[in-house]
């Protein structure tokens, strides 16, 4: 047994490869009479029970909050306040961006047309918002921490403008957060046939 495990586990359980099961190779012929070979899929598909105007509110408000939820993440990290070169401000403000890309790529792959999701869809957008969502939240406790951190240990107290501007971000920063959770929360999404499929 390695020291951190059989690395041959780790890589099985990567997103791109656990869905490679889900697609079947077919043979078939083009109009030039050539055998070709394309990728079929065979998985489960996740239906939604919402209705189809209700489902499209609840994803406008979610991409909605994403878009603020990006701005004022940009937005902070590139204001100048009282903790702007604080390490334990400033590292995890950058680590943030990556989940936020993540949120993004998810917002490309929520399901508008109401129609059911292939597994791989419904991981790569209602699963990786929700996942997104809980780092940048997690992330910004981390911040929120660092703030009062970096003000006991200087006896600074004093919120200037642009500080109380730069809380405010955080705050709806995680607000946004959460109000994302709370909508996908509210798309009625079956995951019986891809529980069996497992």
């Amino acid at each position: 047994m390695a020291l951190f495990g059989n690395f041959g586990d780790l890589y099985k359980k990567k997103d791109h490869l656990q869905y490679v099961n889900d697609y079947s190779d077919e043979l078939y012929e083009d109009e030039n009479g050539k055998t070709r070979r394309r990728s079929v899929y065979i998985g489960p598909h996740i239906p939604i029970r919402n209705e189809l105007r209700n489902l499209r509110l609840i994803l406008a408000g979610a991409v909605l909050l994403t878009l603020i939820l990006i701005a004022a993440l940009v937005t902070a990290l590139f204001l100048n306040h009282t903790t702007a070169w604080f390490f334990l401000v400033t590292i995890p403000l950058a680590v943030a961006a990556f989940p936020a890309l993540y949120l993004v790529m998810g917002v490309m792959h929520l399901p508008f047309s109401g129609k059911p999701m292939q597994r791989d869809s419904y991981m790569h957008g209602i699963v990786r918002m929700f996942r997104s969502c809980g780092a940048i939240i997690a992330i910004m406790a981390v911040i929120l921490a660092a703030e009062f951190i970096y003000r006991f240990m200087n006896n600074d107290w004093i919120f200037l403008r642009d500080d109380i501007f730069f809380m405010l971000l955080i705050a709806a920063v995680v607000v946004s957060g959460i109000g994302i959770i709370m909508l996908l929360r509210a798309v009625d999404v079956d995951e019986i046939e891809m529980n069996l499929m497992k």
